[in-house]
């Protein structure tokens, strides 16, 4: 975002916009590393993301996300 080339155009704008000061960035879960050394877990991340889209834009909050603006 500092370096004005972040791939979401609707998040780099506003960043440029408000500034740095308008946002905070918050960890909402982890992930538990896999047993197996060099496991696939993206789908884990996919189910989620997907979990966080549902649970933020159900109470009314908004996102920066792909994912929650492909649901609408």
């Amino acid at each position: 975002l500092e370096a004005g080339s972040h791939p979401n155009p609707e998040l780099q704008s506003d960043w440029k916009a408000l500034g740095a000061d308008a946002f905070e960035f918050d960890t909402l879960d982890t992930l538990k590393a896999p047993e197996t050394p060099g496991a696939d877990v993206s789908e884990d991340l996919r189910t989620l993301e997907g979990m966080w889209v549902h649970n933020i834009l159900g109470s009314g909050g908004a996102l920066y996300n792909v994912l929650a603006k492909r649901r609408g």
